[in-house]
């Protein structure tokens, strides 16, 4: 903020290895600086084909405003869909 920044974002990993703490840790920041802090994107590293890895992307999706997405990290572990 010293440096002129006035709107900041953050793509957090929800995943199996991350689980929730990447993103608790994010919406706190979010709340400490609400007036700067615009948005919070995901993008499932894991992909979303997996159960455990579906499961966390479906649980974060309540907590960010945008959803990314990694089609090719699927389409690696199981194939054109």
């Amino acid at each position: 903020m010293s440096k002129g920044v006035t709107a900041a974002g953050s793509f957090v990993d929800i995943d199996p290895i991350a689980e929730e703490r990447a993103i608790r840790g994010a919406l706190k920041a979010r709340e400490a600086y609400k007036r700067y802090y615009d948005q919070t994107d995901q993008s499932p590293l894991k992909g979303v084909i997996d159960k455990e890895a579906r499961y966390w992307f479906d649980k974060g999706a309540d907590l960010v405003d945008i959803l990314g997405g990694l089609p090719r990290r699927d389409e690696r572990d199981h194939g054109e869909e």
